[in-house]
């Protein structure tokens, strides 16, 4: 099983070269962002690579990002990759309150991707964060995961992730008021009434909260 958090930002058509590189040079904007490939070559490698690694950091969450990655089971949009190892949160020497920051610099992060995409004018569909247990099942392809591209595009909440963005129209469709009022760890409602939360506290693990999260939505299947 693999040890990392992947963020998928999912994308409607088309998000070509020219999008990857726009959504990556609003990135290159934030005063907290680094990354030392500039956008010229990145330009390039999307023009001759498959699958495009490039390695960044934002305040104290070191990242990558990758563009042009296929995903078995992921539903079928183009999106952009952003992969955290696993030691980012379970390092030995990291404290409780070194993780939890870890953790509100990467809600920051998935913030700013989401409101920057969206006002250069590819707003993400839907954006999810998925812990090991989810990215192995999504390796696999199996029935264990149920987000669907049919479920994307209707807006409709299938599966449950360590992290969901629901754009407004999304977060409406399943109600702001049954999100709201669920047990999630996190939740952070956003400018444009769209709403980032979490299942389960741990990025990595999760126990009883996400079990209530799946009650709390009808999405236990147990």
């Amino acid at each position: 099983m693999v040890d990392t958090l992947e963020l998928y930002a999912l994308y409607d058509e088309p998000f070509d070269d020219d999008a990857q590189l726009t959504v990556y040079q609003r990135l290159l904007e934030l005063d907290e962002f680094e990354c030392s490939t500039p956008p010229a070559e990145l330009r390039r490698q999307l023009a001759t690579d498959e699958d495009v690694f490039l390695t960044a950091a934002f305040r104290s969450v070191h990242l990558s990002l990758v563009f042009g990655s296929s995903v078995p089971g992921l539903p079928k949009f183009p999106h952009l990759l952003v992969s955290i190892e696993g030691t980012e949160f379970e390092h030995p020497s990291l404290s409780a309150d070194e993780r939890a920051t870890k953790i509100d610099d990467l809600f920051e992060f998935v913030r700013l991707l989401y409101l920057h995409s969206s006002a250069a004018g590819y707003s993400p569909r839907y954006l999810i964060g998925a812990g090991p247990t989810h990215i192995d099942h999504l390796r696999r392809d199996t029935d264990f995961l149920r987000t669907t591209t049919g479920g994307v595009r209707s807006e409709e909440l299938e599966e449950l992730y360590w992290l969901q963005l629901l754009p407004p129209t999304f977060a409406e469709s399943v109600g702001y008021d049954r999100i709201q009022r669920s047990p999630a760890p996190r939740l952070v409602e956003l400018e444009d009434g769209g709403i980032i939360f979490t299942a389960h506290e741990h990025p990595l693990e999760f126990a009883d909260d996400y079990l209530r999260m799946l009650d709390h939505f009808g999405l236990n299947r147990s």
